[in-house]
């Protein structure tokens, strides 16, 4: 299978708001070849939508668990805006007051946070689902 698109998404949920949107026909329509990343590609649910729409459907390779977690932490300051959701504004203050024996954590949070802040002039990183 050639592919021409491949679009990564992150959870469940978004997956299958957009599997059972028209966006796909609408792209398939135009000729393109569309496959997607999720976790949930082994599910037989999954796996029956994808032969149903004409789609590649794969699972993403596997981080080791610390290297997921870091990846985690840091998608939310790149992708989505923490100061203005409120559950993620909690895990940043959190993270910014965790304890001396976890100052790593504080000096990510600093970090992190200041990728995701809107500078005039620059483009504001959408969300990937």
């Amino acid at each position: 299978m050639s592919v021409d698109i491949c679009w990564i998404i992150s959870n469940a949920f978004s997956a299958r708001m957009i599997l059972h949107s028209d966006l796909l026909p609408h792209l398939q329509k135009e000729g393109l070849q569309i496959a997607v990343v999720i976790p949930n590609a082994d599910e037989e649910s999954m796996k029956s939508l994808a032969v149903r729409l004409g789609i590649g459907v794969f699972r993403p390779p596997r981080l080791a668990a610390r290297y997921h977690s870091e990846y985690e932490r840091f998608r939310r300051y790149v992708f989505e805006d923490v100061q203005l959701n409120p559950a993620l504004r909690a895990k940043y203050l959190r993270d910014l007051h965790a304890p001396a024996s976890r100052a790593w954590r504080r000096q990510q949070a600093r970090m992190y946070a200041s990728l995701g802040r809107r500078r005039p002039g620059s483009p504001r990183l959408q969300g990937v689902l």
